[in-house]
């Protein structure tokens, strides 16, 4: 996938790529209109000449904006730019359960049981 950093996506502002996963990438991205960062995440391109992949990413957006959570990203927005289909999601400033990890473990059991309770409870929820 082509970098998107600096480029706009309907009405983001790409800053830049935040991680990937199997089908998608994520970038931080800026709201102009509602003065927000977001997480923006994109399907390339070349997934685009799938009918079931481009289907699989728009029913993920529509199951979780479905669902209201604090721990839990919240959807604002789905789009399509120059043959990219996005959605905009909740930014979340912080760490990865693997940075985390990697910094301090093994962590005190405490911080072992908030984590495993947040997960939990979204899982629960969904």
């Amino acid at each position: 996938m082509e970098a998107l950093d600096g480029k706009t996506l309907g009405k983001y502002r790409v800053i830049e790529e935040i991680g990937r996963g199997g089908m998608a990438v994520v970038h931080k991205a800026f709201d102009a209109q509602l003065e927000r960062t977001v997480a923006l995440k994109v399907l390339p391109e070349y997934f685009s000449h799938s009918p079931d992949l481009i289907q699989r990413f728009k029913q993920e957006a529509i199951q979780v904006a479905r669902l209201n959570h604090p721990n839990i990203v919240t959807i604002y927005d789905v789009g399509e730019d120059e043959g990219l289909l996005y959605f905009a999601m909740t930014y979340v400033e912080g760490y990865t359960v693997r940075e985390i990890l990697d910094r301090r473990c093994p962590l005190p059991p405490e911080d072992t049981m908030a984590i495993i309770a947040d997960i939990a409870s979204a899982l629960d929820y969904a």
